[in-house]
């Protein structure tokens, strides 16, 4: 029995015609070229589909279902997104307050939070009017503060802001996800992934800083691919001959474009010029002409005389106005105004849009697409996600900050400090130098050896296994007798989808490289820019310093995409001459897999109470306790 992939880009069957899956945003009509349509094609590499050699042909017709009005209900977009959202909310939000203690590091964030919502310092348990966790951002303790004004300085207070916002974080997975493959299915798919992913259960359910990342840091990637679905839209494809010409290679993905000029390819179909843009010039770009058939012979059309009617040239749209780029460089500003370490992802998305923009040139027949997307997009992807993220960064420092001994900030609704801009200067320095100075390893004064920092600490190679979570609460009833209860919080992933970590980093540059899927390589690299952050030498230090594994709450949202990507690609395996899936059980086993693994660490995720029976059964290793 062989197994047979079709030869699009997400490897399915025949998508259904009135909407393609091909994990591309869908194109206006392309004009034909020498009496040739160009939609017919491949949206990846710009090639027509190749014929699938072992899918059975679709039936002549399909009788008309009686559930069909109701599954078109139930599929629809926002009712997927409101379904997510309910269903992340539940876990999120029950018996939020039920541990009236302060957990882990809320001791330092709760009450810099109810500073920064206006109570007096002492309400607060402060011993004046600054901020503990001075050497974090502000935007984190502002977003802590909402949730303290609306509910008061008590447990609920404190985490109703990261619960509101780990549950949006789950409906943007979702929403990415329909964007990616464009199916309700795979939406709900990785919303409820997300939803029963245990690590952002449990970050939404205490008042740290990373939830909050995480949730910038997803929407600056979900705009990220929004801007490349909106400017490829408006990207011409190559012609079919350009193909044989130069047979083009699976690229990073085919995406976007900025800079308000044009460019030309070196041969390209006829057509009017793209519409909706009259401000373009309509001139080649500087430095450039467009590339005749008397200059490229082998470009010539068969039957034409070389250089006779050369074909007219396409120009690849590099707007500055681009909306989505825009909010894209807004939320990476947010999520480095909450905590340093999304500069990380900030550089991954940059990335992506250099490549991105390589590749749309490359296949629009530009020479040299990679100088060219360098020369053209360069000052706006500065400028949109460089400039803005820094403009973003600076306001929410609202307050003064006091220049003596150190500097110190102080939350306000004014900005006292511009008047004294040395001063912001000199706090961005004292907060590096605080985290420099942050070893991971300290020196024992009695014997000279040196010891670990912090009982909690782990190394980001021990993350992939979940080697040692926090603990950030832990209380026994009647310790020591039979009926003793023990109630626990512990920062664990899901082990369906955290163990899935190293497998994935093969399959996703497999599916990438050799298949030419573009959605495998954006999410290979939204994980690695933020994970190998953590081994980062100077000026990083990064492996000298004190490390947790709930660092890698913002990189979570990608693993629930890279799981979600691989049952799916699982599921649309068919069998040669049949339409039978044979792994779409394996698919549907590892979601309710998931889903009862989430369902049995419950209790460690909330604090609730566990016999020393069932706390030992759900403890599988010494470092989880």
């Amino acid at each position: 029995m062989r197994l047979a992939y079709h030869r699009a880009v997400d490897h399915a069957p025949p998508p259904d015609p009135d909407h393609g899956d091909h994990g591309e945003p869908e194109r206006p009509s392309a004009p034909s070229y020498s009496g040739v349509a160009t939609t017919d094609r491949d949206t990846t590499t710009g090639r027509p589909p190749e014929p699938d050699e072992g899918a059975a042909p679709a039936p002549a017709h399909r009788r008309p279902s009686r559930g069909r009005p109701v599954l078109r209900v139930v599929g629809h977009p926002v009712v997927v997104l409101m379904a997510v959202a309910i269903i992340a909310a539940v876990p999120r939000f029950y018996h939020l307050g039920q541990v009236h203690d302060r957990v882990f590091d809320e001791v330092y964030y709760t009450k810099d939070g109810c500073l920064y919502a206006g109570f007096p310092f002492k309400e607060c348990e402060l011993t004046g009017d600054t901020e503990q966790s001075w050497v974090h951002p502000p935007l984190g303790k502002w977003m802590i503060a909402a949730g303290i004004r609306l509910y008061g300085n008590r447990p609920f207070g404190w985490r109703v802001s990261a619960a509101f916002f780990g549950t949006l974080t789950v409906v943007l997975i979702a929403l990415m996800a329909l964007v990616l493959w464009r199916r309700p299915l795979w939406a709900f798919g990785a919303g409820l992934l997300g939803a029963t992913e245990s690590l952002l259960v449990v970050q939404s359910r205490t008042t740290l800083l990373d939830i909050f990342e995480a949730f910038w840091v997803t929407a600056g990637f979900l705009f990220l691919v929004l801007d490349r679905r909106w400017i490829e839209r408006r990207t011409p494809v190559a012609p079919l001959d350009a193909a044989a010409v130069e047979p083009p290679r699976p690229d990073l993905s085919v995406g976007p474009g900025a800079m308000a000029s044009s460019e030309h390819p070196g041969h390209a179909p006829p057509g009017p010029p793209i519409e909706g843009d009259p401000a373009e010039p309509q001139h080649a770009g500087i430095g450039e002409r467009p590339v005749h058939v008397e200059d490229r012979p082998d470009l010539a059309e068969p039957g034409s005389p070389t250089g006779e009617k050369p074909p007219p040239t396409v120009r690849v749209p590099s707007p500055l106005w681009r909306p989505w780029r825009i909010a894209c460089g807004v939320s990476f500003g947010l999520a480095v105004a909450v905590k340093w370490s999304a500069v990380a992802a900030l550089a991954g998305a940059m990335f992506l849009s250099w490549a991105w923009e390589r590749t749309r040139r490359k296949r629009a027949g530009v020479a040299r697409p990679l100088r060219r997307a360098i020369v053209r997009e360069s000052f706006p992807i500065v400028a949109f996600l460089f400039l803005i993220p820094v403009l973003m960064y600076g306001l929410t420092y609202m307050g003064r900050i006091d220049p003596t001994p150190y500097p110190r900030y102080h939350p306000g609704l004014t900005y006292s400090w511009l008047a004294h801009p040395s001063r912001f200067g000199a706090l961005t320095y004292e907060m590096q130098k605080f985290h420099r100075n942050l070893h991971a390893q300290v020196k024992d004064e009695k014997t000279g050896k040196f010891t670990p920092a912090h009982p909690y600490q782990s190394r980001p190679w021990s993350w992939l296994v979940m080697g040692r979570p926090v603990a950030y609460f832990y209380k026994a009833d009647n310790a020591g007798k039979s009926n003793e209860r023990r109630r626990e919080i512990v920062g664990i992933g899901n082990p369906a989808i955290f163990w899935l970590w190293v497998p994935m980093m093969i399959w996703l540059p497999v599916m990438w490289r050799r298949r030419g899927d573009w959605v495998s390589g954006f999410i290979l690299v939204a994980i690695l820019s933020q994970y190998l952050f953590w081994y980062l030498p100077w000026p990083f230090n990064s492996l000298e310093k004190v490390q947790f594994f709930f660092y890698a709450t913002p990189i979570a949202p990608f693993l629930v995409l890279g799981a979600t990507s691989m049952a799916r690609h699982l599921a649309r395996m068919h069998l040669a001459g049949s339409r039978s899936r044979p792994f779409l059980p394996v698919s549907v086993a590892y979601v309710i897999v998931a889903i009862g693994l989430f369902v049995l660490f419950w209790p460690l995720l909330t604090g609730d109470p566990l016999s020393t029976s069932a706390w030992n059964d759900r403890v599988w290793f010494s470092g989880w306790i």
